[in-house]
């Protein structure tokens, strides 16, 4: 695959998704991504997944005019715009690789992960090693804690409430670190709904 993303150049992230991708490659799905740039990622997606609508957002107006690809200018953050721009569809799977800020990626999974993530549907939650950068820290718990804690439900009651009010729906959590000594480079995730 020839796509000039992140995803597969410098993150590398690509071949962790492809192991909970690949049952999933040839179904009819509808993929939302958060933060889309110049598009690559969502030719990616949709190179990959051959019955897939390819749905970004991004708060700049990105126009893709390839076919099964629909982008949409709005916030990670602006839940009635998700209301009104999707109704009643919902997601078979989610990437967060919008803003990174902590606020924004624990608040984009408290809503996102229950009200428009289908049952079975993977949320992913995309550079996580920005919970260690101050720039993008303005919580007082962060998202890489979150992942990092999913199934303590302790801990989870304890520090993100809106979390934790849909726990039981949460099945499994799995981190990627490209790097297992270097927090600053890169590190995501796949969260599994059950």
């Amino acid at each position: 695959m020839d796509f000039n993303t992140d995803k597969i150049t410098y993150h590398n992230y690509w071949g962790f998704y492809e192991r909970h991708f690949s049952s999933l490659k040839n179904e009819k799905l509808n993929i939302l991504e958060i933060g889309i740039l110049r598009g690559e990622s969502l030719r990616l997606l949709k190179s990959y997944f051959n019955n897939t609508l390819i749905h970004g957002i991004d708060i700049n107006k990105v126009e893709i005019l390839d076919e099964g690809i629909k982008t949409y200018q709005m916030s990670q953050i602006d839940f009635d715009a998700f209301k009104n721009n999707f109704k009643d569809l919902k997601f078979d799977i989610i990437i967060d690789d919008g803003s990174h800020l902590t606020s924004h990626q624990i608040d984009s999974f408290g809503f996102l992960f229950n009200e428009m993530l289908v049952d079975g549907g993977l949320y992913i939650i995309e550079d996580l090693h920005t919970s260690f950068r101050p720039e993008y820290i303005n919580t007082d718990k962060t998202a890489f804690e979150m992942v990092d804690r999913i199934k303590d439900e302790a801990f989870i009651k304890e520090n993100f409430k809106t979390v934790h009010s849909f726990y039981p729906k949460i099945l499994k959590s799995e981190i990627f670190k490209k790097n297992e000594d270097d927090f600053y480079d890169s590190i995501t995730s796949v969260i599994y709904k059950k």
